[in-house]
């Protein structure tokens, strides 16, 4: 009897450490920015980045531009890019938690003919 119960104890401690698991989110989702047709008709390049909180879905919310080069242009398409991503949300102490710090760039390059 005294095995039974020293095995069940064992068992139930390591069941318990699941609920301390901590990890970051993880990206599971991309969805590419649509090249704005103005930009690509004008031969326009040019990046965002974006700061953004990964909530408890996984979803990405409260986006905010930190740069945009040229200023405007991709800002449109990169937040709309952005907000259709999904993550894996990250956990603390094994429940989903808020990533509060998500940085993306985006980059918008067209084309170019290889020679």
């Amino acid at each position: 009897m005294r095995r039974f119960y020293l095995l069940f104890v064992v068992f139930g401690l390591l069941s318990a450490c699941s609920h301390f698991e901590s990890r970051e989110a993880v990206r599971i989702i991309a969805v590419e920015p649509v090249y704005p047709e103005s930009a690509r008709l004008d031969g326009v390049e040019g990046r965002v980045i974006i700061e953004y909180v990964i909530d408890e879905q996984g979803i990405p919310v409260d986006l905010r531009i930190v740069e945009s080069t040229p200023p405007g242009v991709f800002d449109q398409a990169a937040r709309k890019a952005v907000s259709a991503w999904r993550y894996e949300p990250a956990l603390r102490y094994g429940k989903p938690a808020p990533s509060p710090e998500a940085e993306a760039v985006l980059v918008f390059e067209l084309d170019r003919p290889s020679r």
